[in-house]
């Protein structure tokens, strides 16, 4: 807040919002782009011409990326090399969607086609070794997979609750039990500490709009305006105090989670589905 004032007794008063530093990567219709939240350091990721969803590794030196949103394969790359694909066709998977790594960067999450199964939850090492089938165990259509901290609870959304909708779900790895906890989601994410999941509205709570819920299907409520239409994919700042998505204006949007202050960053007129950098 800055008061201005002159020697005739003439006020005024007005706010100054300050982006919080940090860098992204996102999605463009060229591949993927790396920038500071300023707009400045905007770089391509060299070697990469489409991709539909990225990720950064916690160390923050790697991301995993999908090619596309429908027959897509994952690629991991340094950011300065050529990428190389994670998963070989062995595995026997025909599609692989919207990757995640684990917070401990142990495990890349993603969902997949294969095996009967039309899309489930899956994970892998980093260097593509051991792909691993964590749920549900029955199911169609279950994805856009997205794990806690510690691995032992995924996020996802599925049809079991709502066909043709999707709605939002936990799954307790080690005993199989989902929790069902809101009807009509996407793109779920767990803020750092777990104590949040923030997803997409998918239309009938809040029309597109970002919500966060707590993992226990307690406390839902929308961080964004009332009628806001929000494109699917969604970041949380390293402290958990920001969220970042692409808004309506089609630029992307800085949403700060204690107040439900928008900055939207105008300079970002082509990016899409940014990932926070750890």
């Amino acid at each position: 807040r800055v008061r201005v004032s002159d020697g005739a007794g003439h006020a005024d008063t007005t706010w100054v919002s300050v982006i919080p530093t940090g860098t992204i990567a996102a999605t463009s219709a060229t591949g993927i782009v790396i920038a500071d939240l300023d707009g400045s350091n905007r770089r391509n990721v060299p070697g990469v011409t489409v991709a539909a969803w990225v990720d950064w590794n916690p160390a923050g030196d790697t991301l995993v990326f999908a090619t596309t949103d429908y027959d897509s394969r994952l690629f991991v790359t340094n950011t300065t090399g050529p990428p190389r694909r994670l998963i070989t066709d062995s595995t026997g998977l025909s599609s692989e969607w919207r990757p995640q790594y684990s917070r401990d960067g142990q495990w890349i999450y993603f969902s997949a086609a294969g095996n009967g199964r039309y899309q489930a939850l899956w994970r892998v090492r980093p260097d593509g070794s051991s792909p691993e089938f964590i749920g549900p165990v029955s199911g169609d259509n279950d994805g856009h997979v997205a794990p806690s901290s510690d691995g032992s609870r995924v996020a996802y959304v599925s049809n079991s609750c709502c066909y043709p909708d999707l709605g939002l779900f936990v799954l307790h790895v080690a005993s199989g039990v989902a929790d069902s906890l809101v009807a009509r989601a996407v793109t779920p994410r767990w803020s750092p500490g777990d104590s949040l999941i923030g997803f997409i509205s998918a239309g009938a709570i809040v029309s597109g709009g970002v919500l966060v819920v707590r993992p226990d299907g307690q406390g839902l409520r929308p961080i964004t305006p009332l009628g806001a239409n929000y494109s699917q994919g969604l970041d949380w700042s390293p402290a958990g105090d920001w969220v970042i998505a692409r808004g309506p204006s089609g630029r992307l949007d800085l949403i700060r989670v204690a107040d439900h202050l928008v900055l939207t960053l105008p300079y970002f007129t082509d990016l899409d589905r940014p990932a926070w950098r750890p």
